[in-house]
């Protein structure tokens, strides 16, 4: 949600206070009802002008999870970034760049006018860049006389201009004899899903005069067209990639959005994975199938409750799935393998896997699939079955797949069938592969299966991690265990607290000894309940290092 910055829709704690952070520090504070941060000029990579600043925050974007600040640059409606977000649940500010799943030395970049040139697109109402001077030059210092219709996801959005369905609503169109107002739920699934996907989709502009155009006029695109004639649909395909060579943009964008089977792996690109499921392609499923942009009236869920996900009334359940698959063909434990109450039976935890990743957890994926170990060892997404049963390795995960589906089971080294999935995920696995092994070692669901008392000292392996996202989510799960609430951490503080934090896991860990069963190997548990040492740095010395940023 984008607002002007008021007492009433800024949740951030502007009391004065000084934050500090490797690299950077800002003061936070009111001028009554006025927002204000004093700061190093974010924009001395770009001018060379070291000096320090003091701006007023006239917007907010974000609501339900964190709060981003935008401050006047002083040049035409151009906007700069505060250096710092706020986190809601947990009422604190942490670096902009801690908010996100990025490489630890990618460093910090002055994101000057990255508003104007790229967020207003999606989070207003027909957004328009409209730099004062052309395209020659940096858009980052040039000014730009940005506009939009509206603050905010609108009516418009959705339903197109207004303008004619006034007059129709008036009676000034007489030769019209239906109302011209897009209705999303009266036009084609695909057509429907659109409209969302012009957000919740990766698309660019199809040339760089389209894309000048754009920035002067406003998207083209309107709800009810095909979205692909005004903007190029991103796939995960070659055909995609030659086109963002040709314009210029390389293929960061596929590399930052996908595993490396073409599913998308990074949140708010839900209509990207939509687009690739069967229920789309050969069904009638759609955004609106499970989703709702208005509140039921019958909701029993508390607004701001529906805010978070806008789903429709019972769409949390297998109804939203039953809407097409007929019980008791998918119901049925001939099907699901579990019992019915379980959560293993629940459609969209075996089909709609958290394999995502933004705003700092786990996110369904919207390309609905079946699980495969084949997945987890070609692409490394982790398969649906390894992310509820924690404990169990991918040969235990093959051996049921093939005894109930027939599916069988891609090559797998020692470790593979050996070790729990998760534990090979936590440890050696990439960025991302980390932050989804920890956030599910805090999912109920996963906690109930699995057990908790093992988790501790994979979790306090990852306080010491060198991505900050994957910190904050392994300290968020660590924190759900007993006996952990309290622990003393900081994920956004000095590297050099960090080993004292996973040293007081370990201690608390070996404190609770005596309260704990004998574990088997497959949690790198010794007879005596202890970890074996020697198997777990061995491990973290093969983790992987790759550089992974998510482009959210």
């Amino acid at each position: 949600m984008t607002q002007v910055a008021t007492p009433e829709t800024v949740f951030g704690e502007f009391d004065g206070r000084e934050l500090v952070w490797p690299g950077g520090s800002c003061r936070v504070f009111r001028r009554q009802d006025q927002f204000w941060i004093d700061m190093d000029d974010p924009d001395e990579a770009l001018t060379g002008e070291k000096r320090r600043i003091e701006r007023p925050v006239v917007m907010v974007t974000g609501s339900h999870h964190m709060q981003v600040y935008w401050y006047p640059i002083g040049k035409e409606r151009s906007l700069g970034q505060v250096p710092v977000v706020y986190l809601k649940t947990e009422r604190k500010w942490i670096p902009r760049n801690a908010a996100f799943m990025m490489p630890p030395d990618m460093g910090s970049f002055p994101e000057t006018s990255r508003w104007n040139a790229t967020c207003l697109w999606c989070h207003t109402t027909q957004g328009r860049t409209r730099p004062v001077n052309g395209f020659n030059g940096p858009l980052q210092l040039t000014g730009m006389d940005s506009q939009a219709a509206e603050f905010g996801i609108a009516c418009e959005a959705c339903h197109g201009p207004g303008e004619r369905h006034v007059r129709y609503q008036t009676g000034k169109l007489p030769e019209r004899t239906s109302d011209p107002i897009v209705d999303p739920e009266s036009i084609s699934h695909q057509r429907s899903s659109q409209i969302c996907g012009q957000c919740h989709g990766l698309t660019v502009s199809h040339s760089r005069k389209h894309l000048e155009m754009e920035a002067m006029d406003g998207s083209s695109y309107r709800p009810g067209d095909e979205l692909s004639v005004s903007r190029w649909v991103v796939r995960y395909d070659q055909q995609t990639k030659q086109h963002l060579e040709e314009f210029g943009a390389g293929i960061a964008m596929l590399t930052d959005s996908f595993w490396t089977d073409g599913m998308v792996r990074v949140s708010g690109r839900e209509f990207t994975g939509l687009m690739e499921t069967r229920c789309y392609t050969e069904g009638q499923m759609s955004c609106l199938s499970c989703h709702t942009m208005h509140p039921p009236e019958d909701s029993t869920r508390p607004l701001n409750e529906w805010a978070d996900d806008q789903l429709k009334e019972g769409m949390d359940q297998d109804k939203a799935c039953l809407q097409c698959h007929q019980e008791p063909d998918y119901t049925s434990r001939n099907h699901t393998h579990h019992g019915s109450q379980s959560t293993g039976s629940r459609c969209y935890n075996c089909h709609s896997p958290h394999t995502a990743f933004g705003l700092l957890k786990a996110i369904r994926s919207h390309q609905v699939s079946s699980p495969t170990v084949a997945e987890s060892t070609m692409t490394g997404r982790p398969n649906a079955c390894n992310l509820c049963h924690l404990d169990k390795t991918l040969q235990w995960t093959a051996d049921q797949l093939k005894s109930w589906y027939a599916i069988e089971s891609p090559p797998l080294d020692d470790e593979q069938r050996t070790i729990s999935a998760a534990v090979l995920w936590a440890i050696r696995g990439d960025a991302g592969q980390r932050a989804l092994a920890a956030w599910h070692m805090g999912w109920r669901p996963a906690q109930q299966v699995s057990g908790t008392a093992w988790m501790a000292p994979f979790l306090g392996n990852l306080l010491a991690d060198p991505y900050a996202a994957v910190r904050f989510v392994a300290y968020r799960s660590l924190r759900g265990l007993p006996r952990y609430q309290s622990l003393d951490y900081d994920f956004v503080g000095s590297a050099d607290t960090w080993p004292e934090a996973v040293k007081r896991v370990s201690e608390i860990w070996e404190e609770q000894l005596q309260e704990r069963a004998v574990f088997s190997r497959e949690l790198l548990m010794t007879p005596n309940g202890r970890l074996d040492g020697a198997i777990f740095e061995r491990l973290k010395k093969m983790r992987d290092d790759t550089p992974i940023h998510l482009a959210e």
